[in-house]
């Protein structure tokens, strides 16, 4: 199956990302209680490492139950699934940002217009995974998984600094 390997290197990286979240809120734990921002950001990081996850490893259970037949089709099936959690997650996200109110420790307007940044490439990602149930394309769908690492990364980063920033002032 074409891109195997980097598949499973993507499974790894998302679950890294998943489990230093996991770690974040325990390390701060004693010294302040998370935001509603906080929270909002780790339930993005969260989904988005655990989609890449069954990203990475769905297009193998295709693969053996369409016994190898046509790998075309378990691009487009993985990409139809990929494309419907894009959708669905950019629904939530923009819902869970919309509840977010005032916060001591973040601005909200700074902290909603990241928030807001991570969903615009989203659905372009998304018409891209619908796309290539048409065209089978592993290149296509791969852009969809790398895409579950970016705004992982950088709530992460965010979360980090800001959680660094709590504990030196």
């Amino acid at each position: 199956m074409t891109g195997e390997h980097f598949l499973i290197k993507l499974a790894q990286i998302g679950l890294q990302f998943a489990v230093f979240t996991a770690v974040l809120p325990l390390i701060t734990r004693g010294r302040r209680s998370l935001a509603r921002h906080q929270l909002v950001g780790i339930k993005l990081i969260l989904d988005h490492q655990f989609a890449l996850l069954f990203s990475a490893m769905f297009p193998y259970l295709l693969f053996y139950w369409l016994l190898g037949r046509r790998e075309l089709w378990v691009w487009r099936l993985a990409s139809l699934l990929l494309g419907m959690f894009l959708a669905f997650e950019t629904i939530a996200q923009l819902l869970r940002i919309r509840t977010l109110g005032p916060s001591v420790d973040v601005p909200t307007h700074s902290s909603k217009l990241v928030l807001y940044l991570l969903c615009l490439p989203t659905p372009a990602i998304c018409a891209v995974q619908f796309l290539n149930v048409f065209f089978g394309s592993f290149a296509a769908y791969l852009t969809g998984a790398i895409w579950l690492l970016v705004p992982a990364a950088v709530q992460f980063w965010g979360l980090v600094v800001h959680l660094t920033r709590i504990d030196d002032g």
